[in-house]
């Protein structure tokens, strides 16, 4: 499970953790006002999760050498490692243009 976590999920996770602890300690805190940011941040973990996930899919179809389409604004390019294109973290680059890797989808 952990192996989809990045840093950036450690915030939402702390939140989520003080959020359950508010909800069930015995303070008067008026606690309908949890449930919305509860459900926020459950959507935001579920989220991050999927993005992971895809990010995951992505780097691994990349290194099959199989081809990428990958958004920028409007605009479309084909990603292929064949193509000189490489990895920099959570992007293809490729001529100094820099496309985020869950930005894009088996072409």
């Amino acid at each position: 499970m952990f192996e989809y976590m990045y840093f950036r999920d450690l915030a939402p996770l702390v939140l989520l953790w003080i959020a359950f602890t508010l909800l069930f300690s015995s303070m008067k805190i008026k606690k309908p006002f949890l449930y919305p940011i509860l459900i926020v941040l459950v959507l935001l973990i579920v989220q991050n999760i999927y993005q992971s996930f895809v990010f995951d899919e992505n780097i691994k179809l990349f290194n099959e050498n199989k081809k990428l389409e990958c958004s920028i604004d409007s605009d479309k390019y084909i990603v292929q490692k064949s193509k000189s294109v490489s990895i920099q973290k959570y992007y293809f680059v490729k001529d100094q243009r820099l496309m985020l890797v869950i930005d894009c989808k088996e072409f």
